[in-house]
């Protein structure tokens, strides 16, 4: 039980949660919105039963600098020996939103969640440390003005 009366929890912190990091100083992203590069997972943390938090490298020092309200597309790596295809032959890719800063050096982080029957899901969780995963935006879902609805 916690001061609150709930249960504790046992769900690890958010990426950069509890950590302190000095901020990447690129003003450019190494990410490309009209193609996908390759990305090599860095690291896996469990965060729950079925939830990993997938740590992808960025060049020394740089961040991905996604703007606000974004996402990006993931997608197997066409140099990985196993592609992920669909029913007509197809790269499968999805978005995903990462969880890491935006200025957070040398790696973008996902929270991704582990589906049965998800084609994307079930094969990043197969991932092994050093493997690559093409990555593509940022992608702007929305555009973001600061302080525009003030």
């Amino acid at each position: 039980m916690n001061q609150f009366g709930g249960a504790k929890s046992t769900a690890a912190p958010a990426a950069g949660a509890g950590k302190s990091y000095t901020p990447a100083t690129n003003t450019v992203s190494p990410l490309d919105p009209s193609k996908f590069i390759d990305l090599p997972l860095k690291s896996v943390e469990p965060y729950n039963h079925n939830c990993e938090i997938y740590s992808f490298g960025l060049p020394e020092g740089q961040a991905a600098l996604l703007p606000v309200a974004s996402c990006v597309y993931l997608e197997a790596s066409e140099n990985h020996p196993n592609t992920l295809r669909d029913e007509k032959g197809k790269p499968v890719h999805r978005p995903y939103t990462p969880i890491s800063p935006n200025d957070y050096p040398g790696e973008v982080k996902f929270l991704i969640k582990r589906y049965e029957g998800g084609k994307m899901s079930q094969y990043i969780h197969g991932l092994k440390v050093g493997e690559p995963l093409a990555v593509k935006g940022p992608l702007p879902k929305i555009k973001y003005e600061s302080a525009s609805y003030v």
